[in-house]
């Protein structure tokens, strides 16, 4: 199965694990994306910028912006802290990603 050919585009096919671990590395970033969006139409909701609602999480300004576009992908207490700057409880807003 490792060397065979994939009869709609001729790629290698690629083994089992190599597809989980591609499948979980795309929800990965479709997740981070969803959070990251949802952050910046909450903080943008109370009438934050980035470099205040930066300084109210004790995070740096660039790395706001690399979450809010998805590029990174944050710890629980990363989230918390932007939570608490948000004004929320981490709860509500993992309720609104609907996962």
């Amino acid at each position: 199965m490792g060397d065979s050919l994939c009869h709609f585009c001729q790629c290698a096919r690629m083994k089992s694990g190599e597809k989980r671990r591609a499948e979980r590395r795309k929800h990965k970033k479709e997740l981070s994306e969803k959070l990251g969006r949802l952050i910046a139409a909450e903080r943008k909701k109370i009438g934050l910028n980035q470099d205040d609602f930066a300084h109210e999480a004790g995070i740096h300004r660039s790395y706001i912006g690399f979450i809010e576009r998805g590029q990174r992908t944050i710890t629980v207490a990363l989230l918390a802290d932007v939570c608490r700057a948000l004004g929320k409880p981490p709860s509500t807003l993992l309720k609104k990603l609907k996962l």
